[in-house]
């Protein structure tokens, strides 16, 4: 299911192995089809597509398309034209050029290559569902889904981009094409990598922000509409026969998928496995006040509303977090944190495959459209200066006291409030520690170096959360990159979907004015998805206003890992490089004044849940440089605190 290609571009060009970077990006590759033309070669594994359109025009990729017919019609074919997907893409790049990707409707990571223009188009659809990497070496473009295939290059040379893990490591946001591999460059969603003259340019071809605003007469017209849109985004992401999977969490997201799923697919005679993530032992009621710490109760309550589901609850203690944080790291080639959530995800994962079941549903991206809390709305009406209409709203929304109006306030304000009043305050408050660096677990010299610091300071870690009011513009930045998740299927063999970052829906949820999802006469935030969901789940699920805590009995998976945990810092003591990047000897404290009580406190969370687990998923990243063959590590990585 995996494609890869090289362009040479000068007098110098080693042969890529195409054979190899595929069978990389697809263990279970067959027989592996190739094309070339003039300076272009081109290889595809069986579940990717490799097609020409006349002398000029040769593409390779992975497609999904719905509603070909309308696609068929805007490109003037007969209804006995063609329908398979990778003729279509060549006949709308021609028809419509570097824009195509906006005007096909599915998902797509493709490479184009136009002889006539001499140019080789790399293009991602618009939300990113599928990955497309690529770097330039020994005087060619080498280009493929994942780093991995293109690290089989023996002059592709491994090494951690510097910035981008700095940044990373600081929480703050990766905008541009980087990756975690220097020289690795990603094809952005909803963008095109156009290579011509042995230069390369980005070309956006998805524009959110000119998405019209859809006001319609009431919320339940604008409900009714996302409830269509998504029963149509759940369809396509089912397969055509056989059981499927998904992801059940007491919140709304996954909640709505499943619910959805499992009325399609009970139309059709089929079965749908909902699975869980629980802790492994009982919490005490009052170890987190006010969160709900074991979502298996409420999942189990909206599965049996289906006779077609078969609910499973998976306890958090199936594996380990070591294990399971270099699985992912191998997964979606990058750093992940460790993290307790991994583990039962880890076993879900394993029995979806156990099982042979191609497909499991998420809803990941559901509070960025239907289920979003509309409150950048409050910042809006800040910022325009209509604070009467900004007290009804927050004294309404507060009345539940989750989020509290003090909060709801802050919410509003805190963005047109300059950095540093806003660091103070929060240092009264114990929210957030005054340098920007006590809760992270980045080398206090390399973020100075680096600039990092500098950002933190400015407010820079909250540029992507507040955009002043504009809350398509932070759902946008938070839908992030969603192509990593085709690494599960390249290693587990289970395609991974989310309805929810489907672009119909996407698109629908943006259009929606900010204050239609809330509610001021009951008070109530995420109204749309509420109101989605009234009469498809229980109405205990409808009515829940607690928070979640996922993995609750994280402690005893922290504690059950302690020995590794040493031996991790160990090593990072002994490397130049992890030293550069992280505060080691903070990260030795932590682990030498292990706490024997209090792990439930809010700070405990931060310091070991937070800064040690990220700071172990780092290391973790990081040992593939220094356990290869190469780079040795220069020496300006080392960096003394």
């Amino acid at each position: 299911m995996s494609f890869a290609g090289s362009l040479g571009t000068g007098a110098v060009s080693a042969p890529f192995d195409l054979d190899r970077a595929v069978a990389v990006g697809d263990p279970a590759a067959g027989r592996i089809r190739t094309a070339e033309s003039g300076p272009l070669r081109l290889a595809a594994g069986p579940g990717a597509v490799l097609a020409s359109l006349g002398p000029d025009l040769l593409l390779a990729g992975r497609a999904r398309l719905y509603g070909t017919a309308e696609l068929r019609s805007a490109l003037n074919l007969s209804s006995t034209g063609p329908e398979d997907a990778a003729t279509l893409l060549l006949l709308a790049y021609r028809a419509w050029g570097l824009d195509f990707a906006d005007r096909v409707p599915g998902t797509l990571a493709c490479a184009i290559w136009d002889a006539s223009a001499r140019r080789l188009v790399l293009v991602r659809d618009s939300m990113g569902v599928e990955p497309l990497h690529y770097t330039r070496s020994a005087g060619r473009w080498l280009f493929a889904p994942m780093p991995s295939a293109l690290l089989t290059d023996p002059e592709v040379t491994p090494a951690p981009d510097m910035e981008t893990l700095a940044l990373s490591i600081a929480e703050l946001p990766v905008t541009g094409s980087a990756t975690g591999y220097a020289g690795i460059r990603r094809v952005l969603p909803g963008h095109a990598a156009v290579i011509a003259d042995d230069t390369v340019r980005e070309h956006r071809h998805w524009h959110p922000d000119r998405i019209p605003t859809l006001r319609l007469a009431s919320r339940a017209d604008h409900v009714a509409a996302v409830t269509e849109t998504l029963e149509k985004a759940v369809a396509f992401s089912l397969p055509p026969s056989g059981p499927v999977a998904a992801e059940l969490s007491a919140g709304f997201d996954s909640g709505a998928v499943t619910a959805l799923a499992a009325r399609i697919l009970a139309r059709q005679g089929r079965r749908l496995v909902a699975y869980t993530g629980v802790p492994a032992r009982a919490i005490p009621p009052d170890a987190y006040p006010g969160l709900l710490t074991d979502e298996g109760d409420l999942a189990a309550a909206l599965a049996a509303r289906f006779a077609n589901v078969e609910h499973v609850r998976v306890p958090g203690n199936q594996g380990s977090l070591f294990a399971d944080c270099d699985r992912r790291r191998l997964t979606y080639e990058q750093v992940e944190r460790m993290s307790p959530n991994g583990i039962w995800s880890g076993a879900i994962l394993r029995d979806v495959r156990r099982r042979r079941i191609p497909v499991l549903l998420e809803g990941g991206a559901g509070n960025v459209t239907f289920s979003y809390h509309g409150l950048y709305h409050l910042c809006a009406l800040a910022g325009s200066g209509r604070f009467v209409s900004l007290a009804r709203a927050v004294w309404s929304l507060g009345r539940h006291g989750n989020p509290t109006r003090l909060g709801l306030a802050n919410h509003a304000l805190a963005p047109w409030v300059p950095p540093a009043p806003v660091r103070m305050a929060k240092r009264l408050t114990g929210r957030r520690a005054p340098t920007g660096l006590d809760d992270l677990a980045l080398n206090p010299e390399t973020a100075r170096r680096t600039g990092v610091l500098d950002r933190l300071l400015a407010g820079a870690h909250e540029d992507v959360r507040a955009m002043r009011g504009d809350g398509r513009s932070w759902r946008v930045a938070m839908l992030g990159d969603p192509g990593v998740a085709a690494g599960v299927r390249r290693v587990s063999g289970v395609d991974v979907r989310d309805p929810t970052a489907d672009r119909r829906v996407v698109e629908l949820c943006l259009s929606i004015p900010d204050d239609r999802y809330f509610d001021l006469e009951t008070g109530e935030t995420r109204a749309i998805a509420r109101d989605l969901m009234r009469g498809l789940v229980p109405d205990t699920v409808v009515a829940t206003r607690q928070k979640s805590i996922q993995s609750a009995d994280w402690p005893d998976r922290l504690r059950e890992a302690r020995a590794d945990i040493e031996a991790e810092i160990a090593w990072m003591e002994a490397s130049p490089l992890a030293r550069h990047f992280l505060d080691v000897p903070r990260l030795r404290r932590l682990v030498d004044q292990w706490p024997d009580r209090g792990w439930d406190g809010h700070a405990m969370r931060a310091v070991y849940l937070g800064t040690l687990c990220h700071a172990l998923g780092v290391s973790r990243f990081l040992r593939q440089f220094d356990q290869g063959n190469r780079p040795a590590a220069p020496s300006e990585w080392e960096a003394t605190p």
